[in-house]
């Protein structure tokens, strides 16, 4: 009972983890490909390796391929064939070399058409595995077809799924991070801090070279200009509120969410008023309301220096919105303009 319970569980695991590709392959005369646990090449029928059927093999990687790690999976198969090969078999010429590439197929430029197994254009009923790599194992159909060389096609094949697996799956991911990052791209310029054409332009110098990679979710801020009322703190005299200006020289804002909505940031400020003068600070920023404080020298001879505490909104959203209420306005006059034209 265990035992068929094992021979369901490997024909199961084959048919999950081959079944999609196998059905792809055509029977081509003279071309490997796996049927069930045996090898269909040269015409012929071949069993591995007690230890290379397809099923084992599938059975021992199935954990990796599950969880998506492909590098542990075919260093599995390369100890597998090792261990089924003799020292001779090993030594083989090419062999060494087709060993190395299976251990690091994982690699993004390894395909599965490097264990594939093609006909010879210049030899008739000879097959070539390993073709691309110029260190090919030649297969001559026309003579008995060395055991060692079943092993290793058997092998190759299973690799061969492996890949298509592998390169399916990092497409799928890299298609949901180019997706995403559109996403995170659209969500910055439409729901972040607007940048002005300087700060869009050293932004821009951050952006990934790879669509596959995230986006970043800092910001950095350069020469922005700033608007508010600040509080000289000298005396309660002059503690009266005033309208200044000022400059972010230089800061950054650090995103919270994955929309892009909301975001806190610290920048230096330098700011000006008719009163207080040219002030040198920091400021806090939260979302567009932004809080800071500065030191202005004193305007007058033996004045002290004094503390200004600054409290702004950002002046590109306070624009933006003072251009799209005056639009708004703008249409409404129109209507209101239209209308009367027409009661006339």
């Amino acid at each position: 009972m265990v035992a068929s319970f094992r021979k369901a569980l490997f024909a199961a695991l084959l048919a999950v983890v081959a079944a999609p590709v196998l059905a792809q392959q055509k029977p081509i005369p003279d071309v490997a490909r796996l049927s069930g646990d045996t090898l269909q090449m040269c015409g012929a029928t071949f069993a591995p390796h007690e230890a290379l059927r397809p099923s084992a093999l599938i059975l021992e990687v199935a954990p990796d391929v599950a969880s998506s790690q492909y590098a542990p999976a075919y260093r599995k198969l390369v100890t597998r064939l090792e261990s089924a090969l003799s020292e001779a078999e090993r030594a083989m010429p090419n062999v060494p070399q087709f060993l190395t590439e299976l251990a690091a197929a994982d690699k993004p430029t390894t395909t599965e058409g490097l264990f594939r197994t093609n006909q010879s254009f210049t030899e008739d009923r000879v097959l070539l595995l390993f073709e691309s790599t110029g260190a090919e194992l030649r297969i001559d159909c026309g003579k008995n077809v060395p055991r060692y060389l079943v092993q290793i096609v058997t092998v190759a094949q299973v690799a061969g799924i492996l890949k298509t697996r592998q390169r399916a799956k990092d497409f799928e991911v890299l298609a949901a991070n180019v997706s995403r990052q559109a996403r995170d791209v659209d969500n910055l310029l439409k729901n972040g801090l607007p940048m002005w054409p300087w700060e869009l332009w050293a932004n821009g110098k951050r952006l990934p070279e790879s669509d596959a990679e995230p986006l970043f979710r800092s910001q950095w801020i350069l020469l922005r200009p700033t608007a508010g009322m600040a509080v000289d703190t000298r005396s309660r005299a002059e503690g009266d509120l005033q309208a200044s200006v000022g400059i972010e020289p230089v800061g950054f804002i650090r995103y919270r969410g994955e929309d892009y909505s909301a975001w806190w940031g610290v920048s230096l400020l330098v700011t000006t008023s008719s009163k207080s003068g040219v002030g040198l600070g920091a400021l806090l920023r939260w979302n567009n309301f932004v809080l800071g404080a500065t030191r202005n020298q004193g305007q007058q001879p033996g004045q002290s220096d004094s503390t200004v505490v600054f409290i702004g909104v950002d002046l590109y959203d306070f624009l933006n919105k003072q251009r799209a209420e005056l639009k708004d306005l703008g249409n409404a006059s129109q209507k209101l303009g239209d209308k009367l034209l027409e009661q006339r």
